[in-house]
């Protein structure tokens, strides 16, 4: 039964700053004779572990012996064992949990000190301390009753214990999830063979609640949230209660990103969570194209190239260049704008700058030569799509052939990172699922970084069907506010009514390190830097365990790759949604992106969103480095990094 002077020791505990200390009460230690149960436990980024004893004694004096005192309580004398023995007995107990935990030791000594607390509730200062003098209690010990005022009173009272060491660098996040699950074995993860794999961070652990209430409202049918808000875990969640709720349902999961429907399929196999299926949109128009006996392409038409080699001399003089000339014929595509005169009278959206009536004729002739050769292609049995026509093809079967199994097939389609999903792979989507079906979407504007549509234009209505994750719980405070920087400094990026402004403020974030800018005088430095500090960092004792990633431009790819072989992963800009590591490396940010180039506001917006996605891959530490020019569009991020 809880006494008067618990609930006062766990009300002043649970206002600590959840920044710099993670509280549990009441948990349980098991020991081979059975198990412990301390009134409390404070694990402190800055001090160390603290197991603590509540007693409200009102009245005390010595006992007979020192491991013994004398309580005066209902109106009787009654000998007691000495709190303080207890409280080091559990705390004895708790610390052998620890060192049974590798990840926590340095050496054959736990990485960060400990020690044991007594809290007298009624007890004032002045009298603890004559118990000290006397040899009662041992000096720092034992708190009194002006000790747990308030959370102030608190910390500085931890300040005072007598600590056999000091912490010379806060204690590292992993370090404080480890802890967490020792003191609550409910928030280990296991795998099927039920090897544990990890625990629950605290947002992870506060999101599995949030998810639930999002996951039984079959109302909702958008899910938004900033990077790292845990929109992947309400869809697994979500996965797991239909699966569960309604056994014969037909269920789809669909990505963008292969290596992010690669993840999910093989986190949901651990999870045993069976008969769903899982794929990218492309590798599902795959299946639709082979289940009514369609040549699959291998080789996607490379429509750059083609334009590059058939008409970069006539465009020498005009105000359009290759690339823009490429964007305009996949934005036609994907709105499927077929014909010209449609062409010349549409309302263009997303340019910066306006096109007239002679530009506009020029990629209507580049846009039919480019036809031409793709239906020559065609007609020679040759491979002629480009990744563009992959779902307009899908969709075309889909409409005219009744006999494709694909055609109103799934009960349930859930999509991630829906921003990225154009209006025809929308199309797509309802043509599979069945006239009742439900659909279920979780987004991200502000990470859209292949294609940018709002839901109106891709034919949904979303609007009082939308939930609003706004905290990016994966990443620390600090590398969440330098990412998001580069949103708050774009007009572009701030003026759509889409783009969740994230909640930085929240007592949930964890803190870490400042994230780190170094400047290189060569690519070759950069080299040496990016691989010296990985393997600094993974000799480390508290990040010897982090999963790194590092982020190349598509032309560092190979120089990169013998880093795959350590357990690395390297993957470019491209292939980086969806994906999270506890260190990310960001590398030769001066030709990141797409349009690393380009100084066209909207280029500009484009390249901050990939950039932004490519930083909120990092949990604990984000290290990005540059050689030469640092990109001006890259210049909100400074004040929020530690440049060296």
């Amino acid at each position: 039964m809880e006494t008067e002077g618990e609930k006062k020791v766990w009300d002043v505990l649970s206002k600590l700053d959840r920044k710099r200390f993670f509280y549990v009460n009441k948990t349980r230690i098991a020991t081979s004779n059975g198990s412990l149960n301390p009134d409390f436990v404070v694990v402190s980024a800055d001090y160390g572990l603290i197991v603590g004893e509540v007693k409200d004694y009102k009245r005390i004096e010595r006992g007979s012996t020192q491991q013994e005192l004398v309580v005066f309580t209902e109106g009787n004398y009654r000998q007691f064992p000495n709190p303080e023995e207890q409280a080091r007995k559990y705390a004895l107990a708790l610390v052998n949990q620890c060192e049974k935990r590798q990840e926590l030791l340095r050496g054959s000594r736990l990485a960060f000190p400990w020690q044991h607390v007594v809290v007298l509730t009624h007890q004032p200062r002045h009298f603890i301390e004559e118990c000290e003098k006397q040899g009662i209690f041992t000096r720092g010990i034992v708190w009194g009753k002006e000790d747990i005022e308030s959370p102030h009173t608190v910390i500085e009272a931890i300040k005072r214990l007598p600590w056999k060491s000091r912490l010379k660098t806060p204690l590292d996040i992993s370090v404080i999830d480890i802890l967490r699950g020792i003191l609550n074995p409910s928030l280990v993860v296991r795998d099927a063979e039920g090897k544990e794999i990890g625990t629950l961070t605290i947002p992870q652990e506060f999101l599995s609640t949030e998810a639930l209430k999002v996951t039984e409202s079959l109302q909702i049918r958008l899910v938004r949230g900033v990077a790292g808000s845990g929109k992947t875990l309400v869809l697994r969640n979500r996965v797991h209660y239909l699966r569960t709720t309604y056994p014969q349902h037909h269920i789809l999961i669909l990505t963008y990103n292969k290596q992010l429907s690669e993840n999910l399929k093989s986190t949901l196999e651990k999870e045993k969570v069976e008969h769903v299926e899982v794929a990218t949109l492309h590798a599902q128009c795959n299946k639709i194209f082979r289940n009514v006996r369609k040549k699959v392409t291998e080789n996607y038409v490379k429509r750059l190239a083609w334009i590059q080699e058939h008409w970069n001399d006539m465009l020498y003089g005009t105000n359009l260049d290759d690339r823009f000339v490429d964007e305009e014929i996949k934005w036609r595509k994907e709105m499927r704008i077929f014909n010209n005169e449609e062409y010349l009278k549409v309302a263009r959206r997303g340019r910066s700058k306006a096109l007239a009536q002679r530009e506009r004729d020029t990629i209507n002739l580049i846009w039919d030569d480019y036809k031409a050769y793709q239906d020559d292609l065609k007609n020679r049995d040759q491979d002629w799509m480009d990744w563009e026509d992959v779902p307009l093809e899908a969709l075309r079967v889909l409409n005219e052939r009744r006999d494709s199994p694909h055609r109103a097939a799934y009960d349930v389609i859930l999509v991630d990172e829906a921003q990225d999903f154009t209006p025809v792979w929308i199309d797509i989507v309802k043509a599979m699922l069945k006239p009742n079906g439900s659909l279920f979407l979780c987004d991200d504007p502000t990470q859209s970084i292949f294609s940018s549509y709002s839901w109106k234009e891709k034919g949904l209505e979303v609007v009082g069907r939308t939930k609003i994750l706004r905290v990016p719980f994966r990443n620390t405070r600090q590398i969440a506010t330098a990412a998001h920087a580069l949103i708050g400094a774009d007009d572009i990026l701030n003026s759509s009514e889409d783009i969740t402004k994230p909640f930085l403020d929240s007592t949930q974030l964890l803190d870490g390190n400042v994230p780190l800018l170094r400047e290189c005088s060569c690519e070759s430095e950069e080299d040496k830097f990016v691989r010296d500090h990985i393997k600094k960092l993974l000799r480390n004792e508290n990040t010897r365990h982090y999963k790194v990633g590092v982020i190349v431009p598509k032309k560092l790819e190979k120089q990169f790759e013998d880093l795959n072989q350590q357990n690395i992963s390297v993957v470019t800009i491209g292939t980086v949604k969806g994906l999270e590591f506890d260190a990310v490396y960001i590398v030769d940010l001066s030709h990141q992106g797409s349009k690393y180039w380009s100084e066209d506001p909207y280029d500009v917006a484009k390249l901050r969103r990939e950039i932004f996605t490519a930083m909120t891959r990092a949990r604990y530490r984000l290290i990005m480095t540059y050689h030469g020019r640092f990109p001006s569009y890259l210049l909100p991020i400074l004040e929020h990094v530690h440049r060296e």
